[in-house]
């Protein structure tokens, strides 16, 4: 909803909406739980939460540099606005003009939306005119959106709509030509500065500081005009609205008009076949134009933080060249990996935290969406008694005598994880070859289990040196170092130094 005056170029290939789908699937999964402090919610929690984020939300914009070339362009970079930490616009715009007594211009533009790679590339040729100082596209023809070998068809509605948008967002920026009487009749770039020819009047000419200013405030114009129909449109301008269907899916759908077009998300259904996988069906569309898509993923929570990750993504035969080009492994994998950007950013920017520090389940229990947990997870990392890592240990989880889990930790971090089926005390050990064995015992309540071995907790070698020694000592008496040992830590070194262990 804030693609503002590119958006209309951009969703007539349905690229755009085709890729917040696994932002539904956050939004109304992830997203959802931080709604309140419960661990499971409904339809309505869920709705109120996605409209409240929406009506909130801020838009940033990048103020664009211009070039005049002498070759007849006008080159613009770094036209963008933001929101939720993603860029849509222009990463280039390029006009080329033809001289002192036409106003036909040629326009090659690279669409930024989002972090797809390669960018859509978007060509047409159109005619400027001027009314009151508002400059307008007529005659818009040879229209071109390529995204990689995917080029879509237009229609002469198709044509009229978008130019019909263009115009509309034109006149929402604000931004004017100081006429000095008369019609356009000419543009044509010379000596370094914009010259636009007038009936009425002499030429006006403006240099790239005079454009990158016009631009910036426009720029800045769309910005307020963005976040006021954010804030103030639903349901009016856009509406969003969730449904659960009891112990089967969560289905969302929204929909957006912006300059008299409507974009929509329809019947997006969203199931959790197992632990934290997730599936979406649904269709895109605008207008008339209209395509359904198919995507999984896994939804996951590290330290409170929600993330995505996009396994498969897919469309349907409406766009068989759309649908081809997006099957290729290449484009697919850029195509998962952009969406689970900005999943991370929409994360980043809105401070969004789950309700668990971490879950193993999520789904559709009844008439709620529900997060859980199956098993505690104990977590940590695994050190010598110096804090240095100590990768490959064993570490088991005990209940009495029995080993109910067991992890080696990671050889580069010493990281380790370990589940506790139930809330009880464990014992935990970590154990390896060359050191002596350190144990530690648990209580397990409801939430995961931070637990490392470091320091105090640290393992010693069997043969420790006098080096490693002089070492111990030194971080007994400093503290403040970080990896401050005890006596009783520091006595055990002394004596293991003293006696060491050969094997």
């Amino acid at each position: 909803m804030n693609r503002l005056k590119w958006q209309a170029k951009v969703i007539p290939v349905l690229i755009a909406l085709l890729l917040f789908i696994p932002l539904g699937i956050t939004a109304i999964s992830s997203l959802a739980v931080a709604a309140d402090e419960a661990a499971q919610y409904t339809a309505a929690q869920i709705e109120d939460w996605l409209i409240s984020k929406v009506k909130s939300a801020t838009i940033t914009y990048t103020s664009p540099t211009v070039v005049l070339d002498t070759d007849n362009t006008v080159k613009i970079e770094g036209f963008s606005l933001s929101a939720g930490g993603t860029d849509v616009g222009l990463e280039t715009l390029m006009f080329r003009v033809n001289g002192s007594t036409n106003t036909t211009v040629s326009i090659v533009a690279d669409l930024l939306v989002f972090d797809i790679h390669p960018l859509p590339r978007l060509s047409c040729n159109a005619d400027i005119e001027c009314s009151d100082g508002v400059p307008q596209i007529t005659n818009l023809q040879n229209i071109e959106i390529k995204y990689g070998e995917f080029k879509p068809s237009f229609s002469s509605t198709d044509l009229n709509n978008i130019e019909d948008a263009i115009n509309k967002a034109l006149d929402a920026s604000g931004l004017t030509l100081d006429s000095p009487g008369g019609d356009l009749t000419g543009i044509e770039v010379v000596g370094g500065k914009l010259k636009l020819s007038w009936s009425g009047g002499g030429p006006l000419e403006c240099d790239a500081a005079d454009i990158e200013a016009k631009l910036d405030g426009a720029l800045s114009t769309l910005k307020t005009e963005a976040e006021d129909y954010l804030s103030t449109g639903n349901p009016s301008k856009w509406s969003c609205n969730v449904t659960i269907d009891a112990d089967t899916r969560l289905t969302f759908n929204a929909q957006a008009t912006i300059f008299d077009l409507t974009a929509k998300i329809e019947d997006m259904d969203i199931t959790f076949p197992v632990g934290t996988a997730a599936n979406a069906t649904g269709a895109v569309s605008l207008e008339s134009k209209r395509a359904t898509f198919n995507a999984t993923g896994d939804i996951s929570c590290a330290n409170y933080t929600p993330s995505l990750m996009v396994n498969t993504l897919g469309i349907g035969d409406e766009y068989p060249g759309l649908r081809d080009y997006i099957a290729d492994p290449s484009v697919n994998s850029a195509l998962r990996d952009a969406m689970g950007d900005l999943v991370d950013n929409a994360v980043n920017a809105t401070g969004l935290r789950c309700r668990l520090a971490t879950f193993t389940n999520i789904g559709i229990v009844g008439d709620n969406l529900k997060i859980w947990l199956e098993g505690i997870p104990i977590s940590g990392v695994t050190c010598e008694v110096t804090c240095d890592i100590l990768g490959d240990v064993t570490v088991n989880l005990y209940r009495d005598s029995t080993v109910i889990d067991s992890d080696v930790s990671d050889a580069a971090t010493g990281e380790y994880e370990l589940i506790a089926p139930e809330a009880v005390t464990y014992t935990v050990v970590a154990s390896k070859t060359g050191f002596r064995e350190e144990t530690q015992q648990v209580v397990v309540g409801t939430n995961p289990v931070p637990l490392d071995f470091c320091g105090n907790t640290g393992l010693i070698p069997n043969v420790p040196r006098t080096p490693y020694l002089v070492t111990c000592i030194h971080y007994w008496l400093h503290h403040e170092l970080g990896c401050g040992l005890d006596t009783p830590k520091l006595v055990s070194v002394i004596h293991y130094w003293l006696h060491p262990v050969y094997e």
